[in-house]
């Protein structure tokens, strides 16, 4: 199984509270672009705050990984015989897992576009990791 360093940008008001509330356990999944080497269940995460890498928030076991392409509309979610397309409104109980406050869909929208930007034009290979 492989290490894999997660980064949680607590600046972002939408997620902040976010590192406590994941050393709490009331937050167990995180959505990241993929890196050169994908998240696999098996593996661990360890979680720091982006700002700060020194700071480590927890080390955890994942358990469930989905593949995803990330849009500025919303959510291309990737499944075993057909894709499906999800806008950010209808996303309110992934907002909600994510620990995103409003969680609205349309909120957890907003904080993929401040996290990626203009990386969502052509839609941004993403993972969405739960421990």
């Amino acid at each position: 199984m492989t290490e894999h360093t997660l980064k949680i940008d607590d600046m972002i008001p939408e997620i902040q509270g976010k590192p406590q509330r994941i050393r709490a356990g009331e937050i167990r999944q995180t959505i990241q672009r993929v890196k050169d080497s994908p998240v696999r269940v098996g593996d661990t995460v360890v979680i720091k705050l982006a700002y700060n890498s020194e700071l480590l928030i927890g080390i955890y076991e994942v358990n469930e990984v989905h593949y995803v392409t990330l849009h500025h509309t919303g959510i291309m979610l990737e499944g075993p015989v057909v894709d499906s397309f999800h806008p950010w409104h209808q996303l309110k109980k992934l907002a909600a897992m994510d620990g995103i406050a409003p969680p609205t869909g349309e909120a957890l929208g907003e904080v993929m576009v401040k996290c990626y930007g203009d990386r969502l034009d052509d839609g941004l290979p993403a993972q969405i990791i739960r421990w």
